[in-house]
């Protein structure tokens, strides 16, 4: 007596979009079928989304240099990140920014982004960035992550302005840069 056959193969490397051809053979234990016939073809599928990675400045990163770069990688390990569907948003402060046109680099399989915006980010502001990335089969992914700007860099003068006799002279300013203070009786 004869039932119908059914089977179920799962194959981690099997490369996405490439014809499969397939055959059984039963085995009791001690016989041995003859082939099946072959069928076919079919394809893998690729069942994962991308992955997002090495997102930089970190995810809730504080004191980040106003003139920072933004990047982040893309990994797909079945059919490969589709670069022209990548998207990102950046925003400082609830306010949208545009970083420009991203340098990306690498293959299919894992790119590299970087953007690097014409105009430092503001002191002190809260930068939100969102990235949507596409594989080829269609399957999707996104991250956020956030990261603050430092503060505007501080500044201490010291030490005393005297006369040739040593006597401290008060009101005099003393500047540096776009820095001044005066002097208080003590020079």
């Amino acid at each position: 007596t004869s039932r119908p056959l059914s089977a179920e193969s799962s194959s981690t490397t099997a490369a996405d979009g490439t014809d499969y051809y397939y055959m059984v053979r039963a085995y009791d234990g001690t016989n041995e079928s003859v082939d099946s016939n072959v069928f076919g073809p079919v394809q893998s599928t690729d069942q994962q989304p991308p992955v997002i990675a090495d997102q930089f400045p970190a995810d809730r990163a504080l004191d980040i240099a106003p003139g920072t770069n933004i990047s982040f990688t893309v990994s797909d390990s079945g059919t490969g990140v589709d670069r022209t569907k990548l998207t990102t948003t950046v925003t400082a402060d609830g306010v949208a920014v545009d970083v420009g046109t991203p340098t990306i680099t690498g293959t299919a399989a894992k790119y590299t982004v970087v953007y690097n915006p014409a105009n430092d980010f503001a002191y002190r502001a809260v930068v939100n960035v969102t990235v949507e990335a596409y594989d080829l089969g269609g399957k999707t992914a996104t991250s956020s992550w956030r990261f603050t700007i430092a503060g505007p860099p501080t500044y201490t003068i010291s030490g005393s302005v005297r006369s040739s006799t040593g006597v401290g002279l008060e009101n005099v300013v003393v500047s540096t840069g776009d820095q001044w203070a005066l002097t208080n009786a003590a020079g």
